[in-house]
């Protein structure tokens, strides 16, 4: 029996365990117990031990989703470890942003290599295509079946094979994978270096930050950022909260800490029959309380971004802008399985905002019921679904047109990797700068801070 199987086994008879001490209060569980017995001893063809936990696993969670829990989940290692890596901001890898271009399908570098990343200390450059991956021709890959090629297993080297443009002969390269941080936040646009500009053009003194996720890396990030942009001239910030997914609660609320006044209601979670569990407050004032401030949010802002959207929004620290949110107001909690192989994601909490209005968008509301953060009276930037579409494809464009151009420009790379400028006006983030600029003929004073007592 191989060891993964031998764990399963493990996991099943202690499943059986927990389930003949509950017996007395709840006989299903024996019934899970013997089903499992049952086939085990009489089927024609028994699945494997795994087979059958996983299939236990996703039977109980379906009819959680069948409740009307749409974000319960039982997730194998597959697709686990990626969640994994996206909570802790890091993973295993070269550092290697890459896109596929023609056909068949070939991995060209297509922006600098994170800082530090074993493919910076390399050499690699904008322009790279990568042809080989430990002899195996990649050409025709699609973009998950590369990233999983390129990805893996920490300290394990990787042997390239490599096309640099305007050179004949193949380069071969050796690296070894590393821990690796996931970006958190960016900024405006990348210029031509490949590094962030985060001051708005309208103004040299309107910082721009988007952030990405919530994580373990983001409140370290962000306060390094603010206090670097600061130091450049920053005196109003936008913080842009569109598309972010969230990511833990306890990041949302750090983040949210920096920006409120000592003893602001940051958010409330409830559990079973609506009872609160807990109440975060900010025990001190923040470090950017003083800082004028507009948050961007949209459709697909959500969970802990709409956290920290709400918390700004209702504590009069922020003027919020853009589309009504996603409104997923639930809290999972990640329990590993199989000694840190699977993984169980179940909801155990919603969370409302500090003035108690529930966030989580259930399966039967509509759009007059209460859920969500919507923006401010008279700040509504909505979007066609055409105009969405090009604006998903904003974040990309930001990212590399100014680094392509400026290697294409120098001769480094081939002008079959150029991006066209997208042909896209953000609407919410111009009604932003003019409100922060008090040029939109709106009063700028629900973009500054509330004012405390001394000492506060």
């Amino acid at each position: 029996m191989s060891r993964r199987n031998f764990t399963c086994l493990i996991v099943a008879v202690a499943v059986a365990l927990v389930c003949a001490s509950r017996v007395e209060r709840n006989p299903y569980a024996r019934y899970v117990s013997d089903g499992y017995r049952l086939i085990e001893q009489y089927a024609l063809a028994p699945p494997s031990d795994d087979a059958l936990f996983t299939a236990a696993m996703q039977g109980m969670v379906s009819a959680l989703r069948r409740g009307g829990d749409e974000h319960s989940d039982f997730l194998p290692q597959d697709q686990a470890d990626p969640l994994r890596d996206e909570l802790s901001q890091s993973f295993g890898g070269l550092g290697l942003p890459f896109k596929l271009v023609g056909q068949p399908s070939r991995a060209y570098v297509i922006a600098p290599p994170i800082p530090g990343s074993p493919a910076a200390q390399a050499g690699m450059r904008i322009g790279d295509r990568i042809d080989e991956v430990n002899g195996v021709p990649i050409a025709g890959m699609s973009q998950h079946e590369v990233t999983q090629t390129l990805s893996g297993e920490i300290g394990k080297p990787v042997r390239l094979t490599l096309a640099r443009h305007g050179e004949a002969t193949p380069l071969q390269l050796v690296i070894t994978r590393a821990l690796l941080p996931i970006e958190s936040l960016a900024g405006l646009r990348k210029n031509a270096e490949g590094t962030w500009d985060y001051f708005t053009e309208q103004s040299p003194d309107v910082a721009y930050v988007q952030l990405l996720g919530f994580g373990d890396r983001t409140l370290g990030d962000l306060r390094s950022l603010l206090t670097k942009l600061k130091s450049q001239g920053m005196q109003r910030l936008i913080l842009d909260l569109r598309g972010n997914p969230g990511g833990t609660v306890d990041s949302a609320v750090a983040a949210s800490e920096l920006f409120l006044p000592a003893g602001a209601k940051v958010v409330e979670t409830r559990g079973r029959n609506g009872a609160v569990l807990a109440s975060y407050e900010t025990e001190h004032r923040g470090e950017w309380a003083d800082l004028p401030l507009v948050v961007l949010i949209d459709r697909e802002t959500a969970s802990a971004s709409e956290i920290m959207a709400a918390a700004l929004k209702e504590n009069g620290r922020a003027t919020v802008v853009g589309e009504r949110s996603f409104g997923k107001g639930s809290v999972q909690r990640t329990i590993d399985l199989e000694a840190g192989r699977s993984m169980l994601k179940v909801t155990w909490a919603t969370f409302c905002g500090p003035s108690g209005n529930k966030i989580h968008r259930m399966p039967t509301d509509g759009p007059d019921d209460v859920w969500g953060v919507h923006p401010d009276v008279g700040f509504d930037a909505p979007l066609s679904a055409q105009q969405y579409a090009a604006f998903v494809r904003l974040p990309e464009t930001r990212r590399l047109l100014e680094p392509i151009r400026a290697a294409i420009a120098a001769g480094t790379a081939p002008e079959e990797i150029a991006i066209e400028p997208l042909d896209f006006s953000d609407n919410a983030l111009q009604l932003a700068i003019d409100h922060l600029l008090g040029s939109d003929g709106k009063s700028a004073e629900s973009a500054a801070p509330l004012k405390q007592a001394a000492g506060s």
